[in-house]
């Protein structure tokens, strides 16, 4: 369980570096150019709403706590939408090489955080294998 916790604050540290970076080198003002706003402001919302349903679920790190598979709200459709938020919100940010190599990076990031999280999900809670063949990982009919 160290190496997890290790591994988890690893991958949040550098989820965190990724979105930054997006931000710092993408569009400055995505309020200005309203498709960008709006999926700014979309991206926001599913996180959100995600993270609403989660309530006391909701960990800074993938590790769960025990609390509850939770399967309502948008977690009926997606395993994770708040990384699905996390990856539109910060979209609205790419306009440029460098930004969307900062995007690419985080997808890759939450790639291996998302397989971590899984992993200890299934150990956690029986009903997540099953859960997980009825449901998409991020992205429906992609991921």
């Amino acid at each position: 369980m160290h190496n997890d916790r290790a591994l988890a604050s690893l991958l949040v540290f550098f989820q965190a570096v990724a979105i930054a970076g997006a931000i710092w080198t993408g569009a400055r003002f995505p309020f200005a150019e309203p498709s960008r706003f709006l999926l700014l402001i979309l991206g926001f919302a599913l996180a959100a709403w995600a993270s609403l349903r989660l309530g006391k679920s909701l960990t800074p790190l993938p590790l769960p706590n025990g609390r509850g598979l939770k399967v309502v709200g948008p977690y009926r459709w997606v395993r994770h939408p708040i990384y699905l938020g996390v990856l539109i919100a910060t979209g609205s940010f790419t306009q440029n090489l460098a930004s969307g190599v900062s995007w690419v990076l985080l997808v890759l990031i939450l790639a291996v955080k998302i397989e971590l999280e899984e992993h200890l999900l299934r150990l956690r809670y029986d009903g997540y294998r099953a859960y997980s063949q009825r449901t998409w990982r991020v992205i429906p009919w992609i991921w």
